[in-house]
């Protein structure tokens, strides 16, 4: 009876780390959801301040803090993607600056471009946010 009583309270034991395991996992992924999103929603937010001319220094700060996390967050290939998005808008923001120079104006439009690129509805930031969200 004696050895019974103790194999129920390991399967109880084992099925409630089990539990706990699952319940872990569930409220990781929705934290990692969440934060995902909220860098998808800077992303937007910069992409529309730039089309609009909307941008500042300020702005682009806020944008990299608020992207530090995704090497954590995203794959290798997604977190440099974002640092790269970080740098063409950093690159056209000083350049615009400066566009009175024709290298400067080259170098804005250059950077312009590539961030319009960003927007494309087959291979702009969307698509590469879809399986993370």
């Amino acid at each position: 009876m004696g050895q019974v009583i103790a194999v129920v309270g390991v399967v109880v034991g084992a099925f409630g780390a089990v539990i706990a395991f699952l319940k872990w996992r569930r409220d990781e992924f929705h934290r990692q959801h969440k934060e995902r999103r909220e860098i998808y929603e800077a992303t937007r937010k910069i992409l529309y301040d730039v089309f609009h001319d909307g941008i500042s220094e300020d702005a682009i700060r806020e944008y990299r803090f608020r992207t530090l996390d995704a090497k954590f967050l995203f794959d290798e290939e997604m977190a440099s993607y974002l640092a790269e998005l970080c740098q063409q808008i950093t690159l056209w923001y000083h350049a615009k600056l400066k566009s009175n120079q024709d290298e400067y104006k080259r170098i804005a439009h250059e950077a312009l471009q590539w961030i319009i690129a960003q927007g494309d509805e087959h291979t702009g930031f969307d698509v590469r946010f879809r399986s993370y969200l």
